[in-house]
């Protein structure tokens, strides 16, 4: 079979040349989400698997296109490590634990300040959970949510305070 279209042939020199722009941009990536040198090394060459099965709709590889492009490849594949990992983190049963489990007094907090989180409005409810939940910065979330940046911090600063403002009024204090 003779391969014809761009699409089964890569380029070669190109997705090389990639990979020698990219591949401390990813590792730094990686190594922050993940805060190990060998998963983070794993995390870049799994990122580049995954750019390589798509790598026929990349143009320019020193376009901002490319760059997000692979910064979203390397965190999504830092994400799935990191849910791999913890997955198979080992488990203790129940009864072999029970004389070691305590209840946080915290997790009542956490559950308060969730049920209100809901009572604020979506776009203050998205951007905090992005940014305190999931890490993400405030460019980060500017592109997840195709937005200007300033407006994803004012966004989390009136989120914030609402949410403050909902936690006094039910007299739980911050």
């Amino acid at each position: 079979m003779i391969l014809n279209n761009n699409k089964d042939k890569p380029d070669t020199n190109k997705f090389e040349a990639c990979y020698n722009k990219y591949k401390n941009y990813m590792y730094s990536i990686a190594y922050e989400k993940l805060q190990d040198i060998y998963y983070a090394e794993d995390a870049v060459q799994n990122a580049f698997e995954k750019l390589a099965r798509i790598f026929f709709k990349i143009g320019n590889i020193n376009s901002e296109y490319t760059k997000n492009l692979i910064k979203i490849i390397t965190i999504n594949t830092c994400k799935d490590m990191l849910r791999k990992r913890n997955k198979n983190l080992a488990t203790v049963p129940l009864e072999a634990a029970e004389n070691e489990l305590y209840i946080n007094d915290c997790y009542d907090f956490l559950l308060d300040i969730s049920k209100y989180m809901h009572n604020i409005p979506k776009k203050y409810t998205d951007v905090l959970i992005l940014k305190y939940i999931y890490g993400f910065t405030s460019k980060e979330i500017a592109i997840i949510l195709e937005t200007k940046e300033s407006t994803i911090r004012s966004n989390i600063s009136r989120g914030k305070v609402l949410l403050a403002q909902k936690l006094k009024e039910n007299g739980i204090d911050i």
